[in-house]
């Protein structure tokens, strides 16, 4: 029989591998920055692509320092206040002891002393009394003084955290990571521009920029 030659197009694929899909971004196309050379063999968790993460990577360790400084200014406020507080208590003491001296002397009958030093006696009461009450008044304001910094402290500690927190997730979303042992195999733009898609290519966010294949197979 005459022998017809068959002529077969599309792709070598492995069974067993993991896609290489680029990252999302806020802009498109994106440029890859670093992707593991064509056919180099990657341990499982080892980073084999990664795409520019903008501003974020250089915003972690000026927010670590924020982040310090803010936590560093916050503990210095409130030990300033807490001094504070603890004058507030100690001149409280001293009122609450002139006010028993003072409610001690007024308690003496008006027959038993001049009527001159009964009136003095009367007058310090009051005065004891309202130094008291204006001593109290002061320490409750020291200690919500030193609950509101702290309340305070912490809140800009916890939005400076927050900001280290996503930008570190935009750090992390910017790459990608084998999931498997195995050896890294480029793809091939699907877009206009065309061509093997290496290191300094421009791709689509979300377009499979290669595998990383085991070894256990193949398909067409």
């Amino acid at each position: 029989p005459a022998a017809h030659a068959v002529v077969l197009t599309g792709e070598v694929r492995a069974t067993d591998a993991q896609a290489i899909i680029t990252p999302q971004s806020n802009s498109a196309p994106v440029v890859i920055r670093f992707f593991v050379p064509e056919g180099d063999s990657v341990k499982q968790g080892d980073v084999v692509l990664r795409i520019d993460p903008g501003q974020s990577a250089a915003m972690i360790p000026d927010l670590d320092a924020r982040i310090e400084q803010s936590q560093a200014k916050g503990d210095k406020d409130i030990a300033e206040l807490e001094v504070k507080a603890l004058d507030a208590e100690l001149a409280l003491v001293d009122a609450e002891a002139e006010l028993a001296a003072a409610r001690i002397d007024a308690k003496i009958p008006k027959g038993l002393v001049a009527d001159l030093d009964y009136d003095r006696y009367q007058g310090e009461l009051d005065r004891a009394t309202r130094e008291a009450a204006l001593k109290r008044q002061q320490l409750a304001e020291a200690r919500e003084a030193v609950r509101r910094r702290t309340s305070d402290a912490a809140l800009e500690v916890r939005k400076l955290v927050v900001q280290r927190e996503y930008h570190a997730l935009m750090v992390r979303t910017s790459e990608v990571r084998a999931d498997r042992d195995g050896y890294v195999v480029h793809g091939f733009n699907n877009n206009w521009i065309g061509g093997r898609i290496d290191e300094g290519s421009s791709t689509m966010p979300g377009s499979r920029a290669g595998e990383v294949v085991s070894g256990s197979g193949t398909r067409v």
